[in-house]
């Protein structure tokens, strides 16, 4: 993964929007992103970057905003998980890493 080429200034958002979370259901894996060929469980952190996927935040915005609730994070590790879980979903098509803008406009 190539960091100086990843565009932290990026608003992604989710093209899926079937997902649904339930903290009672799973504490340690509280939501599911419900796909065409699978349902995929996301842990605590994945699930704080699914709900921040809207296109209104910025992958930098995300990274900090996982670092002040990982009280020990370090910012480099978080930094990697962040942007190989972007570019998983992306990879997936789950998520578009670069929404049009005028798009539901």
């Amino acid at each position: 993964m190539k960091q100086d080429s990843f565009d932290f200034q990026a608003k992604p958002a989710r093209v899926l929007d079937l997902w649904k979370v339930d903290e009672q259901e799973d504490p340690e894996y509280p939501a599911q992103v419900i796909s065409a060929s699978n349902v995929l469980k996301l842990n605590r952190t994945a699930t704080l970057i699914w709900k921040l996927l809207d296109g209104h935040h910025f992958v930098q915005d995300i990274i900090d905003r996982l670092c002040q609730e990982c009280v020990d994070a370090d910012l480099q590790r978080v930094t990697e998980d962040t942007v190989r879980f972007l570019e998983d979903f992306e990879r997936r098509n789950i998520i578009d890493l670069h929404p049009d803008p005028l798009q539901g406009i």
